[in-house]
């Protein structure tokens, strides 16, 4: 068993957080220093012994160098729970792990508790805030996570999560879970010395870049603090105990119309359960949106209640010219649900539905199992944009297409979250590739005809800059929304992340290196150029490639260069492009 499981766990509520808020990560490689050393008989090492009624692995380290980071093995012994390694015979003094202010020879001694996983629970109150000083975002509420039971394959606990979110529009409750096994490493996290909550003496565990979490007896994470930036989060402990859980669940299985799937009523959560699709447009099994099995029979290991399972067609959606849709023309009966993009209930009753043009997923219970029609109602518009570069006026038009248009977000499992979630995941709006990227990048080739690279990059810099600010607000009614490439030429515009990936896009096909440089409150391109003028304003990025700032939202700054407010320093992150 891992003995870092309770980080995992907490790891998770970080994560959790950083859905809900803004710009969490940073640029700055603030991470800890690659310095981990298994230390086998070399000179100038110290000596570690353990004390423990349990038994230690085979290969745990008897030696440590000073002034290095070295984790501590995990012992076992059969029943007990590992509370830890501790400095002192009583087991009183944590001590997590060989830090570089560790010294001496060591003598470790072992806790073990009779303490029972299955069935306990604990919980947090939370408090986060973000954003600018003069319009900060408090959210407050609580947590409580219950390990319900150990997998099958004794890979991890299911843990299932209850939200309770209470913001200045009132309360909201939601009920998710995870496997511990399958969280963030724990390995991202180091022990950085002992502290005091609520009287209790804990582990501290860092992850180098603004969280703290405080753990007790290897067992409940007693507080978590965040600060990152505008961000700050507190979780800390508000109760704990045990239930008896309940592991049967029945399972949200849907099939796209015109197939019918077989499989046992009930499943019980971290067991193996098998489904079988029948229909002879069957494409494949998904499970939480990503591609399983192209299988007819799927056979998960580990099933939870959290598990979104579908069968899907060959043909990913139909196109309708007609907004008025009747599901009775797709075999559809009955009470039905449609909903839209960002899964949101449009309308309900047996239809015909009147529905403005986008994508729709129309949906009915049949014996409990959901069945869904995917169809598109389809629109057209002319991206059309003129502007004016050295004096020479240049027109692009482009024909659109909404159904090609949203291409990039449909497949995409994470398209209900359109904010800056990180780098690796904010990296999906980077959409070189994308159909109408290339038209758009061949009718602007023939203007650059001549150019070096450096003029080729400041004239699309200019043709992105002189394309309308539009606020999300205006073009998708939300606070926050980011945009694929080809949605801001739909709307005829964005805002500073939107049109910065829109020209990091371009450029990317091209041949050029980009990324985006996200702040607090701001996002702006970045572009590789050759030669590096001293006078452009640059960016490095973790992995020390030094990007030029082009500021995507007007020509107020000039050309390659950032104003007072978004220097390098100011940079959370960066996304970049492959």
């Amino acid at each position: 068993m891992d003995r870092k499981v309770p980080l995992i766990i907490a790891t998770a509520i970080i994560i959790l957080a950083a859905a809900m808020v803004l710009l969490t990560q940073d640029v700055r490689d603030m991470s800890f220093p690659d310095d981990r050393v298994p230390v086998v008989d070399i000179e100038g090492t110290c000596s570690i012994t353990y004390v423990t009624e349990g038994a230690v692995p085979s290969d745990a380290p008897i030696t440590y160098l000073p002034g290095t980071y070295m984790d501590l093995c995990t012992p076992y012994n059969d029943g007990l729970w590992f509370e830890g390694w501790y400095s002192d015979p009583e087991c009183t003094v944590p001590f997590g792990a060989i830090t570089s202010s560790t010294s001496g020879d060591l003598v470790l001694y072992a806790a073990w508790s009779d303490f029972s996983r299955e069935g306990f629970w604990f919980s947090m109150d939370m408090l986060i805030e973000y954003g600018p000083s003069h319009d900060r975002t408090v959210i407050t509420g609580s947590m409580k996570w219950t390990y319900m039971v150990l997998s099958d394959s004794g890979s991890g606990w299911y843990v299932q999560r209850e939200t309770v979110q209470v913001t200045s529009d009132g309360e909201t409750v939601n009920t998710d879970g995870y496997w511990t096994g399958r969280s963030s490493s724990s390995d991202d996290y180091r022990y950085v010395g002992n502290g005091e909550v609520d009287g209790l003496l804990c582990e501290m565990w860092s992850d180098g870049k603004g969280e703290t979490q405080w753990i007790h007896r290897n067992t409940v994470v007693m507080k978590i603090e965040y600060s990152m930036g505008t961000n700050y989060q507190l979780f800390t402990l508000s109760g704990q105990g045990h239930i008896t859980p309940e592991l049967g669940f029945y399972p949200d299985v849907s099939v796209q119309n015109g197939l019918t799937a077989v499989f046992d009523g009930e499943f019980t959560i971290g067991s193996e359960a098998t489904l079988t699709a029948y229909g002879d447009d069957f494409q494949g099994w998904y499970v939480d949106g990503e591609l399983t099995t192209t299988d007819s029979t799927l056979v998960l290991e580990e099933v939870d209640p959290d598990l979104a399972i579908e069968a899907r067609c060959s043909t990913q959606y139909t196109v309708l010219s007609d907004r008025n849709v009747d599901p009775g023309e797709f075999g559809m009966m009955g009470d039905i649900t449609v909903f839209d993009s960002m899964d949101r209930i449009v309308c309900e009753g047996s239809g015909p539905f009147t529905l403005d043009p986008g994508y729709y997923r129309l949906s009915s219970d049949v014996d409990g199992i959901t069945v869904f029609q995917p169809v598109f109602v389809e629109d057209s518009r002319t991206f059309i944009h003129t502007w004016t570069y050295r004096g020479q006026s240049h027109t692009v038009s482009i024909d659109l297409l909404l159904s090609r248009v949203m291409s990039d977000a449909f497949g995409d499992p994470m398209s209900e979250y359109r904010m800056s979630l990180g780098p690796d995941t904010d990296a999906r709006f980077l959409s070189a590739d994308n159909a109408y990227i290339s038209e758009l990048v061949s009718a602007l080739e023939p203007m650059v005809v001549g150019m070096d690279d450096t003029e080729r990059a400041e004239f699309i810099l200019v043709f992105v800059q002189t394309i309308p600010y539009k606020t999300d607000s205006d073009t998708r009614g939300d606070d926050e929304f980011f945009k694929y490439p080809a949605e801001t030429l739909w709307d005829g515009g964005g805002d500073c992340e939107d049109s910065s990936f829109l020209y990091a896009s371009i450029m990317s096909a091209l041949g050029y290196r980009t990324s985006v440089a996200m702040f607090p409150t701001h996002a702006m391109a970045g572009i590789v150029l050759d030669p590096l003028e001293s006078s452009y304003d640059t960016f490095t990025s973790g992995d020390g490639t030094v990007y030029v700032f082009a500021e995507t939202t007007g020509t107020g700054t000039g050309v390659w260069r950032t104003s007072p407010s978004y220097q390098a320093t100011n940079v959370l992150y960066v996304v970049q492009s492959d």
